[in-house]
């Protein structure tokens, strides 16, 4: 095994613990080190299988939480996204990808640092809103397998509480990962590469998952969240470099 494969299936195994462990999304931070081993946009379709799995495990926990009036605004929205972004996806390079990985992964580095919960920047949750934020995140899903930095970003400026953002964040990503893979699978097709990549990795993410769950409450939500920004910010410098 090289060094590369290791250090993948360090990051992804890691990425579904801190998933399970805190609600941040497992596709920010493991996406863009596929897309930097793989080096091809493959590793967007690799990243949308591999984090529907946390997805499911996690989503009964989590489920009696949702909103189903916000998730219908939210889906309505990603509906369009999703083939705007698929579109996009088909024509991006994965020079375009990089840079807009490395876009969303420093901006939810901020969101995890946590400054921006001491107050609400939005007094009133829009219906605009709520479909505007599930286009974005319809269009992130298709292009970047990343549909959670839009809805954390607009549940952080409505003062949505901790457990319906994490609800909310599942069940779209369960409903936008699929609608992706089956909208680039008509477009793009979807390679044998990915098919291989996804059953070695996907070991390593459904124990990096169950690892999550059973450490959740042992460990403070706060060292978490802070290795969660350190890992950001060193992906995201990865990106740029890279």
């Amino acid at each position: 095994m090289t060094a590369v494969a290791l250090a993948v299936i360090v990051v992804v195994l890691l990425a579904a613990l801190l998933q399970a462990a805190t609600g941040i999304g497992f596709g920010i931070i493991a996406g863009p080190v596929l897309l930097i081993a793989m080096g091809d946009t493959a590793a967007i379709q690799v990243t949308i299988v591999l984090s529907t799995i946390p997805s499911l495990i996690l989503v009964r926990r989590s489920l009696d939480a949702a909103d189903p009036a916000l998730l219908l605004h939210l889906l309505g929205g990603a509906a369009a996204g999703l083939a705007v972004g698929t579109v996009l996806f088909a024509t991006a390079t994965v020079a375009d990808l990089t840079w807009g990985a490395a876009a969303a992964v420093l901006a939810m580095a901020v969101l995890s640092t946590g400054f921006h919960e001491r107050r609400v920047m939005v007094r009133r949750s829009s219906i605009t809103g709520r479909l505007l934020t599930g286009l974005t995140s319809g269009v992130m899903t298709a292009t970047l397998a990343m549909p959670g930095p839009p809805v954390a970003a607009w549940a952080s400026a409505t003062g949505l509480e901790k457990a319906r953002t994490r609800a909310t964040l599942l069940v779209v990503a369960l409903v936008c990962y699929p609608a992706a893979l089956v909208l680039q699978g008509l477009v793009e097709g979807v390679s044998y590469r990915v098919v291989e990549e996804c059953m070695w990795l996907a070991p390593p993410v459904v124990a990096g998952t169950f690892l999550g769950q059973a450490i959740a409450g042992r460990v403070p939500e706060r060292l978490f969240h802070r290795l969660v920004t350190v890992l950001l910010v060193l992906v995201a410098c990865a990106l740029v470099v890279r």
